[in-house]
């Protein structure tokens, strides 16, 4: 299979620092990409499944709702 010979160059917009990973989080998880996970998130919350797991989030105390931060 050919491929074309792609002239290809990687460039971060202007606001892109490359000691901060942030920044770089933010150009593609935007404020409301975040604000749709945290609402899809809770929307689905669910009883435990398994006692044998206790990290699963909705084991131990019971389903607890997420947020911004945590996302």
């Amino acid at each position: 299979m050919e491929l074309p010979n792609w002239c290809w160059e990687i460039t971060l917009l202007d606001n892109a620092s490359l000691d901060d990973p942030i920044s770089h989080f933010t150009m593609y998880y935007t404020l409301e990409i975040i604000d749709s996970i945290v609402e899809k998130t809770n929307k689905h919350s669910r009883e435990p499944r398994d006692d044998s797991c206790p990290r699963v989030r909705a084991n131990g105390i019971g389903w607890y709702l997420t947020c911004f931060g945590e996302i």
